[in-house]
């Protein structure tokens, strides 16, 4: 597996001094986050990688409905799932 370049997370969301929002990795701030080439695709590809979990998600929820073996994980990783999505879009995880 290849190294990521990209800055590390966690990536946090604050409001600035004149209530924009802000994005930041640990003391580094937009500027930086966003300077880097590795960072600017994996913030490129956020959208489709939501998509994917969205349907990820769906077929996992479908798997366990179906009662299918997924080694007793499939509660847990639709949980997570459902929860990384919510705190995409704005709620709380």
């Amino acid at each position: 597996m290849k190294h990521a370049k990209h800055t590390p997370g966690a990536w946090h969301l604050f409001k600035g001094a004149n209530e924009e929002t802000c994005l930041a990795a640990g003391e580094e701030h937009l500027e930086t986050l966003l300077s880097g080439e590795a960072n600017a695709r994996l913030i490129a590809a956020a959208p489709e990688m939501l998509n994917e979990l969205r349907a990820l998600s769906k077929h996992l929820e479908t798997l366990i409905e179906a009662k299918r073996d997924l080694g007793g994980r499939g509660p847990y990783l639709l949980d997570r799932s459902r929860a990384l999505i919510a705190r995409i879009e704005g709620g709380k995880s």
